[in-house]
């Protein structure tokens, strides 16, 4: 969108034995919208006598909004399935992705592997593949333990829509440390009418 953009530095100099000019351009968050990709074509329309070659007169830039919550984490994982009275451990890489200034959606089941889903009958299904969950961070006056509110998805597919019994275990602390860029989770959801409890801490990269 033109409004979400102004190019500060309409003209920009090669310096000497740089094929690498400065160019200025401001984005506007509120012309933007999040989970959206955008493209923005900048050409070389007036030259000097040493003018690049035509084909590479255009650059297309692309262009996205993120929220600071937006990295890559690592995440570890304590599970215990109610129906085995057993924990396990595992562990994961995961890449947040803004939903909003304030939510971010992350990658809670994967290929029955993350989250508690092994390879027990009571614990793995393929239903239960590539779910995702969203949270809403609160920022509070300690920067070591914002407030987190658990989303459920119900606006993508079947496949990784959250399950429908999702919910933050009662009683059990989660948070965002924005000190550490860190998450702290408590959540739980049923599976064949037995309760698997996650306790995943999510570290920035």
């Amino acid at each position: 969108p033109e409004s979400a953009f102004e190019i500060i530095t309409p003209t920009v100099k090669f310096s000497s034995k740089s094929a690498m000019p400065n160019l200025e351009v401001k984005y506007s968050a509120d012309g933007l919208a999040y989970k959206t990709d955008y493209y923005l074509p900048l050409t070389i329309t007036s030259t000097s006598a040493y003018q690049a070659a035509p084909e590479r007169a255009t650059l297309v830039v692309k262009v996205q909004l993120k929220n600071e919550y937006e990295k890559t984490y690592k995440s570890a994982f304590n599970v215990y399935n109610s129906r085995l009275s057993m924990t396990k451990a595992y562990s994961a890489s995961k890449s947040v992705t803004s939903v909003a200034n304030d939510v971010v959606q992350i990658q809670m089941v994967k290929n029955s592997t993350i989250a508690g889903m092994s390879s027990n009958a009571y614990t793995s299904s393929s239903a239960l593949n590539n779910k995702y969950m969203r949270i809403k961070i609160i920022p509070t006056d300690n920067p070591e333990h914002y407030d987190i509110e658990l989303i459920k998805i119900t606006d993508m597919s079947s496949t990784n829509n959250s399950p429908s019994t999702l919910e933050l275990i009662p009683g059990a602390d989660s948070y965002y440390n924005s000190v550490r860029e860190e998450f702290v989770l408590n959540y739980r959801f049923q599976y064949n009418g037995y309760w698997n409890e996650v306790t995943e801490i999510a570290t920035s990269n």
